[in-house]
């Protein structure tokens, strides 16, 4: 399954490449097989399409596929657009992001399966702010510095408290941090601890945490409606999750994590 990830997602990045146009991008599960796509982005360690034994949502989801014989897997896409794409415009059976902001009207047409949710900070670069930085519960105190994220966040919260929002892919989020070019960003504890560790090990001391959370970030499966199966996969995605909760299982994924 391993290396089936990989290769899809290595043909995706080539097709992409090639093939991408206003219409956005069209990549058909039927190129590597019968399998459905549930399209995610790379927040590790919850998820991660390519070390789906080694990520937590992966390790979630997986178990539930197999359990419910659901023949589907996950595939990684750079952007959050793309999520929404191929959602809305090529009837995914299903996404899992944590960033897809939906509106009502699109609501109806999903059916949106929470799976759990976990703790954000906000977090700066020491070496630029030596006298540290705190929102104390309130944007305002933040008011006039650059606020990273990827595109497609919710902002306006920031916007109004009169912070400049600057957007960038997730992975990009710590090197824009160390070039001064935003000052604070907004991770998961988990994501900041993997980020560092994979490209910034020489540099943990210097990434900080302001004291107060900066609330919660809610982890939910999405099923598509419009497509062939996905009621019928919505259920039994249902169904797995609850079994897999009652088990003992889930929380014994989790604890490998948090």
């Amino acid at each position: 399954m391993k290396q089936l990830i990989f290769i899809r997602s290595i043909l995706i990045a080539l097709l992409l490449s090639s093939t991408a146009n206003a219409t956005g991008p069209r990549v058909s599960p039927s190129l590597i097989s019968t399998a459905s796509d549930i399209y995610t982005v790379r927040l590790p360690p919850i998820i991660d399409p390519g070390n789906q034994y080694a990520c937590y949502l992966g390790e979630v989801v997986y178990k539930v596929l197999h359990q419910q014989k659901i023949d589907a897997v996950l595939s990684s896409v750079p952007l959050l657009s793309m999520l929404k794409y191929y959602l809305f415009k090529d009837n995914a059976l299903a996404v899992l992001s944590p960033y897809l902001h939906l509106s009502e009207s699109q609501k109806e047409d999903l059916i949106i399966i929470p799976i759990d949710s976990i703790q954000e900070s906000y977090i700066y670069y020491k070496p630029h702010h030596p006298n540290g930085l705190a929102w104390k519960g309130n944007l305002n105190n933040l008011k006039g510095l650059r606020f990273g994220t990827i595109k497609g966040d919710q902002v306006k919260k920031f916007q109004q408290a009169g912070i400049n929002v600057k957007t960038t892919r997730i992975d990009n989020l710590l090197n824009k941090l160390v070039a001064n070019e935003i000052d604070f960003i907004r991770l998961p504890d988990v994501s900041l601890d993997s980020y560092i560790k994979e490209n910034f090990s020489n540099q943990k001391d210097n990434f900080e945490k302001m004291k107060i959370s900066a609330g919660a970030m809610s982890l939910a499966i999405i099923f598509n409606k419009k497509h062939p199966k996905g009621e019928e996969m919505a259920e039994k995605f249902k169904q797995g999750i609850k079994l897999l909760i009652q088990g003992g299982q889930f929380q014994q994924i989790k604890s490998q994590y948090f």
